[in-house]
């Protein structure tokens, strides 16, 4: 059996995507169809993963106002990714 103990081992909140509106997720589906690969945003089935990185300058201006908060939260608490989720939890 391998030792996990020498992995790399991620925690990822799993936030609702109640936090989010339409035009904000609408705005996502473009950056992830597009070659925006400097911002890491994935649709995935029921919502998305979002890179946030530890970096502020990772948030980038252009971004919809909720969703650089949801990423300045991260940041404070030291996630480095972001999943939002249909039955993600409120904060």
């Amino acid at each position: 059996m391998t030792d996990l103990t020498s992995f790399w081992i991620m925690k990822v909140p799993v936030v609702s995507t109640a936090h989010i509106t339409l035009e904000t997720n609408e705005w996502m589906l473009e950056m992830s169809n597009d070659e925006h690969d400097r911002y890491m945003i994935h649709h995935i089935c029921g919502g998305w993963m979002i890179f946030v990185g530890e970096e502020p300058d990772n948030i980038d201006e252009s971004f919809p106002d909720e969703l650089k908060k949801l990423m300045a939260w991260c940041q404070e608490y030291h996630f480095t990714w972001l999943r939002l989720d249909q039955d993600g939890d409120l904060i």
